[in-house]
């Protein structure tokens, strides 16, 4: 009940009792009563006087606290805008570059327990691909080699799909070192065992050709499992490109996998696959399992268990693919890899068929399901095309595929 409320009851009540010619005591106490009334008027009137300077402080409260709420989420939403701002710009710039996360540490490498840093290098353009060499001191164009006293690394890279060399996504390229003084034990990892992530550039001279690198690979000695070696690294890269003798024409994207079974041909030899199977190994050193090769044969009656033997590879056309990149159960990458291959025409009265070499770069995979256990499948898509002028001739080939597992890694 309110103080008014109280106020206006406890009156009524005493001009009922007046009314009703109580004892003269009782009037007394009534008119003790009328003055407590009027006490409690004032008190009421007071409290209601100060109740509304209270709310209207209240009010001055709550609208200063409105005003500081404004300015407060005005101030956030700027922030927010900002940060929305800032966001959009970091999306745009990697959706227009597609570039690599060139901010951390430059490549370092621990070979056999010595460590070195890869700061140096050039980027070399051939027919095909583009051969990237690191090393340890500077390396400039016109140079091949470093002193007695330098390491180098290098990988190719080919043009891919979308002629930006795959910018973007990791993929795996077999990697090689080497020193002019110095034998390793092992000089190469494989393209299961490296990631790679190249940043957008332009085929011109000069350009900066930048990305990032890792691999883990292992050696140990099979008669002393006691002696082992270690090689790995991590990090970023940046180097120039090297001028092209020919314009860098014959760097093109490779034309997109088709959607029918794979087929190609090499020269006047055509080719159209009937079934394909695929081949898994192990690490010898690591025990990491992976997908060794891809056969694609023309003849549907080459069975699961007899494509590997030799009677089979020297009387059927085939095509290979090998070295394909981000198939370890460690070192699984999406998306399109590099690989390279071999297409194989039988010739008669001989042993070995014809083999053609589809270079490193010109070979294209990518695998919508990985597997490795014996019976299982391996599927997606290929497409390879040699470069104009190869000197072996010009061949493509393009398609999907589903390969059996015929074997057991081992």
């Amino acid at each position: 009940m309110s103080r008014k409320a109280s106020f206006a009851w406890y009156s009524l009540l005493a001009l009922s009792l007046a009314s009703m010619g109580c004892p003269k005591k009782e009037e007394a106490d009534t008119d003790k009563a009328d003055e407590g009334a009027k006490s409690k008027g004032k008190k009421a009137k007071k409290g209601d006087d100060d109740d509304k300077k209270g709310d209207d402080d209240d009010k001055g409260k709550k609208a200063k606290k409105g005003d500081d709420d404004d300015k407060g989420k005005k101030a956030k939403k700027g922030d927010d805008d900002d940060k929305a701002a800032d966001d959009d710009k970091s999306a745009k710039k990697g959706d227009d570059d597609k570039k690599a996360d060139d901010t951390g540490a430059p490549l370092s490498v621990e070979l056999e327990g010595k460590k070195y840093e890869f700061k140096y290098g050039h980027a070399k353009p051939s027919n095909d691909d583009i051969d990237i060499t690191l090393s340890t001191e500077k390396l400039p164009c016109d140079k091949w080699k470093v002193s007695d006293d330098g390491f180098t690394l290098e990988f190719h890279i080919g043009p891919g799909t979308d002629g930006k060399f795959f910018a973007g996504n990791k993929v795996g390229t077999q990697l090689y070192w080497n020193s002019p003084t110095r034998k390793f034990k092992r000089s190469f990892a494989y393209a299961y065992e490296t990631g790679l992530t190249m940043s957008s550039f332009k085929l011109e001279s000069g350009e900066k050709v930048k990305g990032t690198l890792e691999f883990d690979a292992l050696y140990s000695d099979f008669s002393d499992p006691t002696k082992k070696a270690a090689y790995k690294g991590a990090g970023k890269f940046e180097v120039d490109l090297c001028s092209s003798n020919n314009d860098y024409k014959t760097l093109k994207a490779l034309p997109a996998a088709g959607s029918d079974d794979v087929a190609g041909s090499w020269g006047t030899d055509k080719f159209q696959s009937k079934v394909a199977y695929a081949y898994v190994s192990k690490d010898a050193y690591s025990k990491e399992a992976y997908v060794r090769e891809i056969y694609f044969f023309e003849n549907d009656k080459v069975a699961c268990d007899k494509y590997m033997k030799s009677e089979t590879l020297k009387t059927e056309k085939y095509l290979s693919i090998t070295g394909i990149g981000g198939t370890g159960e460690k070192h699984k990458w999406e998306g399109e890899q590099p690989a390279e291959g071999h297409f194989t025409v039988p010739v008669a009265g001989k042993d070995m068929g014809k083999s053609h070499w589809l270079h490193t770069g010109r070979v294209v995979v990518k695998l919508d399901t990985v597997a490795y256990k014996l019976g299982a499948k391996i599927s997606g898509t290929v497409t390879a095309k040699t470069a104009a002028g190869n000197y072996d001739g010009e061949g493509a080939f393009s398609g999907k595929f589903e390969a059996k597992i015929c074997n057991e890694p081992w």
